[in-house]
């Protein structure tokens, strides 16, 4: 698989489909990711696709299909002056998940992120615990902190109560 570095919103469209399927849409048989029953509407929109994409503290990173479809993407949100990388917009196509793709993609991100982070973090829906081991198993850790579900980042509808985001982080120092 070859991951690139995505600079060029042409591909915002396919990349937000891509996420929008993979934690809100209804197929693949090996999805791990969903938030189905959790969370309504579409995860995230074309345009701020596009936005991460243009704006210069994010790494954005993809794979595609030989029909230029993503198969995977993530993007990298480096704080400078705490030397932090967040990860996030992290999907794998619902077909392709439990593949190992996910964890190549992660893998190659982290290593992008050494040269200017000290820290890892990322922060998962509270009630995606298949999810949140994921990231346990590669080496993160829950912090304690939650932060409140971002309804004004129209990122969806949650639908269940009591839903927060958990942070995770992995040191690197």
């Amino acid at each position: 698989m070859d991951i690139i570095g995505i600079r060029q919103t042409q591909v915002a469209c396919a990349i937000a489909g891509l996420i929008n399927s993979a934690y809100r849409g209804t197929s693949g048989e090996r999805r791990w990711t969903t938030e189905n029953g959790l969370i309504e509407g579409d995860r995230i929109s074309t345009q701020a696709v596009a936005d991460i994409i243009l704006d210069k503290k994010y790494r954005v990173f993809a794979a595609f299909d030989e029909n230029d479809q993503p198969h995977c993407c993530i993007a990298v949100e480096f704080d400078e002056i705490a030397k932090t990388a967040e990860f996030g917009m992290f999907a794998v196509h619902p077909e392709k998940q439990g593949t190992g793709l996910g964890s190549e993609l992660l893998k190659h991100a982290e290593t992008y992120a050494l040269k200017r982070a000290e820290l890892f973090r990322v922060s998962v829906v509270n009630l995606n615990q298949q999810l949140i081991e994921f990231y346990k198993r590669r080496g993160y850790q829950a912090t304690g902190e939650e932060l409140a579900y971002p309804l004004e980042a129209n990122v969806g509808q949650p639908v269940k109560e009591n839903i927060t985001l958990v942070v995770l982080e992995k040191s690197v120092a």
